[in-house]
């Protein structure tokens, strides 16, 4: 009812308790929080999706399964996408992933499966060499399959139990990627995939997921992006970050590459400083380009910090859209607003 009393009877940002201006880019209305956050995340992952196919459409063109697999898993990691599917469809593998991060309850079960398997195909083993080095027709030959039956049946559940294991920590997870691969090149034969190369491409794949969110996590903690509020800085501010960063980002690259900083922890700090001035010089874009300005002197800004960056990537779409913003611009100024 807010929203059909006039521009100058709403205040966006000041929403009733419990309500947020929806959408958040150009509000038409208050929604309670729960239902707008939902549609800001479905717009979002929405976003992000369309972003990782742009990005990685014809990587197998370009490179090799293995590579194109390790920069899908990277661009998937820069947008965010684990969390963001997390967040939004919560019986998907990243938010099972989420979950079993926060688990601190007692150790990972996963490493009693593993023992348990290894302990049952040491048995099974020990016992099917006594009849794998006998001739069929020799005596004790039954007798010793015989005892190695109930042991081989306990090898095949211990074996079916770790392809349904769930990890809930980072280092089970690779504990049992690397002991199903052990335990597959010990047993298969076959040229098809067996079970055992499907289970680690399933495993491959948690600990993708956990990786991406783990790295992600920690990211943030040490993120100068996350000590800065971008979003309460003015046009002018945020030029003014852009330029500073891209400034002291350069001089840090720069120290990498002396004699003094090469190969050690100072060249390490250099290279840290560089990374993370870099995202903060990206995010202030980013934010730029989120706004919608409405004095002059602000579109300006908005489209000198633009320009660099969208001259740059190189894409038609991107460039066209920028200068229509530009002929906006140029019928703003002529018109006098």
């Amino acid at each position: 009812m807010l929203a059909f009393t006039g521009p100058a009877a709403v205040d966006w940002h000041n929403p009733p308790p419990g309500f947020m201006a929806s959408p958040a880019i150009k509000p038409t209305n208050f929604a309670q929080i729960p239902q707008g956050l939902d549609m800001e995340l479905q717009r979002l992952r929405g976003i992000a999706r369309a972003e990782f196919r742009r990005r990685t459409a014809d990587l197998h063109e370009r490179m090799g399964h293995e590579e194109a697999q390790k920069h899908r898993a990277k661009v998937r990691a820069e947008l965010f996408l684990p969390a963001l599917t997390a967040a939004v469809d919560p019986g998907s593998v990243e938010a099972q992933a989420l979950a079993a991060l926060g688990r601190q309850s007692g150790p990972d079960p996963v490493f009693a499966l593993i023992e348990e398997h290894r302990a049952a195909y040491a048995e099974w083993d020990r016992l099917s060499d006594v009849w794998g080095e006998m001739a069929p027709n020799s005596p004790g030959y039954a007798e010793a399959m015989a005892a190695s039956d109930e042991p081989g049946k306990r090898e095949v559940a211990a074996y079916d139990a770790l392809f349904t294991a769930r990890p809930s920590t980072l280092p089970g997870v690779a504990a049992l990627a690397e002991y199903l691969r052990e335990a597959t090149n010990r047993t298969s034969t076959d040229l098809v995939p067996s079970a055992g190369e499907r289970g680690l491409s399933t495993v491959a794949d948690a600990l993708r997921a956990v990786l991406a969110t783990r790295e992600e996590r920690s990211r943030r903690e040490t993120s100068l992006v996350s000590m800065l509020d971008l979003a309460s800085a003015t046009m002018d501010d945020l030029q003014a970050l852009h330029n500073l960063a891209d400034l002291v980002g350069g001089v840090a690259y720069a120290v990498c590459w002396q004699s003094r900083a090469r190969g050690n922890v100072a060249g390490e700090l250099m290279q840290w400083l560089g990374d993370a001035l870099t995202d903060v010089e990206t995010t202030a874009n980013d934010e730029a380009r989120r706004r919608c300005p409405t004095t002059a002197c602000d579109r300006e800004t908005r489209l000198e910090m633009l320009a660099r960056p969208v001259i740059q990537n190189g894409d038609p779409d991107e460039t066209a859209a920028f200068a229509r913003e530009l002929l906006a611009h140029a019928e703003a100024e002529r018109a006098g607003r």
